[in-house]
């Protein structure tokens, strides 16, 4: 049985924003927000990490990331594997991301299309200094 969007709970591990840090928190978030926290924790999570989901996580997660020197091909290479990752969890319809860099900032943005139809954005922003999450939210 598959439940609907809505139902969908998850512990939220998200200490603070900015800069981007988790903690083993006890709040819940629900329906889209737990999903797209869902995509971010994947974004974050070196592969292998986890030894009961061998397949989940990035070779370099988003953590480890700094503002070096990327060739358009690396760029677009990690634009596919952000996009593999957002479309391997459950009620993700459609993952789009576009990694920048200017001005030495790497700038991840995505728009994640969910099973409830609508698309929500989420961005992330990578400088020398730290990652820090500047939206998450829903966009009709």
């Amino acid at each position: 049985m598959t439940l609907a969007l809505a139902q969908v709970r998850d512990l939220d591990c998200i200490a603070t924003f900015s800069p981007l840090t988790f903690d083993e928190g006890s709040a819940e978030v629900s329906g889209a927000a737990a999903i797209l926290r869902r995509i971010l924790y994947r974004w974050c999570t070196p592969a292998g990490f986890l030894s009961w989901a061998e397949g989940l996580g990035l070779k370099r997660p988003i953590l480890d990331l700094d503002a070096s020197t990327w060739t358009p091909q690396q760029l677009r290479g990690y634009e596919a594997a952000l996009e593999r990752e957002a479309k391997d969890e459950d009620y993700v319809l459609t993952a789009k991301v576009r990694v920048t860099l200017a001005a030495g900032v790497l700038t991840i943005r995505a728009t994640i299309k969910l099973v409830d139809g609508i698309t929500y954005p989420l961005e992330v922003t990578v400088d020398q200094a730290a990652t820090a999450l500047r939206t998450i939210g829903a966009a009709a």
